[in-house]
């Protein structure tokens, strides 16, 4: 059904980003551009290249550095 569909497509869309936010990530660019939906209608949020990481503008500087090497393990 087109309507649950479109439903489960809303419901993923705020369950990622509640999960994002909880992360002090700010998504800062989303849009349906950035939303990608596969064949069973699973919705993933995309680019990344605009977030904002608060938690990162409240770290001493020299701890930076270190915050990224930690994010890509």
């Amino acid at each position: 059904d087109i309507v649950l569909n479109k439903l489960k497509i809303c419901y993923e869309i705020a369950n990622g980003m509640e999960y994002i936010s909880a992360l002090d990530i700010v998504h800062k660019d989303l849009a349906a551009r950035n939303i990608l939906i596969d064949k069973d209608y699973k919705s993933k949020i995309s680019d990344f290249g605009c977030c904002k990481l608060e938690f990162v503008e409240k770290m001493p500087s020299n701890l930076h550095l270190l915050h990224f090497f930690s994010l890509l393990k």
